[in-house]
């Protein structure tokens, strides 16, 4: 789950994510755009949760990097003192789209501090909701490329 955490954090920076609202100035068309901004929710495991806040800058039209924060509570609801605490920083290159199912999604390599580069597929939906592949990593399948080619709607990014 860590990894998947930072590989997901990876690819939300190197699409340098945000889909406006987000620090979008509404007037710009990159493809990189409608990630920019932060991207977080609370994920229950057992009796713990965590808080994953994910925060997008762009350095460019297809690249950015990218913060990821996760924070552990021995609650189910990420509330109470934090017990425990994970950071993440790297950069997030977008490499052209494809198709899952009815979706389309953008390709990017996630070059995460801790772990390395991945490749990543990922989506925004109704400009509020931003999905990962399901990676190889945590048991997802992969096309020819190396890329995800099923999107993983267990772990959801919420626009912040």
């Amino acid at each position: 789950m860590k990894r998947q955490f930072f590989a997901c954090l990876s690819i939300l920076s190197a699409v340098a994510l945000t889909a406006c609202g987000g620090g979008s100035d509404g007037g710009s068309s990159d493809p990189i755009d409608k990630y920019i901004g932060s991207w977080g929710n609370c994920y229950v495991s057992g009796a713990a949760s965590a808080k994953v806040v994910a925060t997008f800058t762009k350095t460019s039209a297809a690249t950015g990097n990218y913060s990821l924060v996760a924070n552990g509570y021995a609650s189910t609801n990420c509330s109470g003192a934090v017990a425990a605490s994970s950071t993440d920083t790297g950069t997030a290159v977008l490499q052209g789209a494809k198709t899952i199912g009815a979706e389309t999604v953008d390709k990017v390599i996630f070059t995460s501090r801790t772990d390395g580069p991945a490749k990543q597929v990922v989506v925004v939906r109704g400009q509020q909701q931003l999905l990962l592949g399901r990676a190889a990593a945590d048991g997802g399948p992969v096309d020819a490329d190396g890329y995800p080619t099923t999107l993983d709607t267990s772990f959801v990014f919420i626009r912040q």
